[in-house]
């Protein structure tokens, strides 16, 4: 059975006042970590949500090829919008995420 790792990273986090998930932990981004730990499982697919533009995830991101990314353009509607996006976008062999 097959899984896949959904990641919601499309926040703007308006209320800490950039984004956190290019917060510093030691010397890489929050991110970057996250990544690092879904890129580990093995035969399991990686799906990313971004929303806002910001150049530093962008960047992020192009260091992980093998994380599909998802741009959600209604990102300020919330949280749930995301997760259906990235849900719609896990194929079919997939059993969990």
């Amino acid at each position: 059975m097959r899984i896949a790792t959904l990641l919601l990273a499309a926040g703007s986090s308006s209320r800490m006042g950039r984004p956190k998930q290019t917060l510093p932990v030691g010397d890489r981004t929050l991110l970057e970590i996250t990544l690092d730990a879904a890129s580990a499982l093995e035969d399991t697919p990686v799906y990313v949500v971004t929303g806002a533009p910001n150049a530093e995830i962008d960047a992020i991101l192009e260091a992980y090829p093998g994380a599909e990314r998802r741009c959600n353009e209604r990102f300020a509607e919330g949280m749930g919008g995301s997760l259906a996006l990235l849900v719609a976008s896990v194929p079919e062999d997939v059993a969990g995420y």
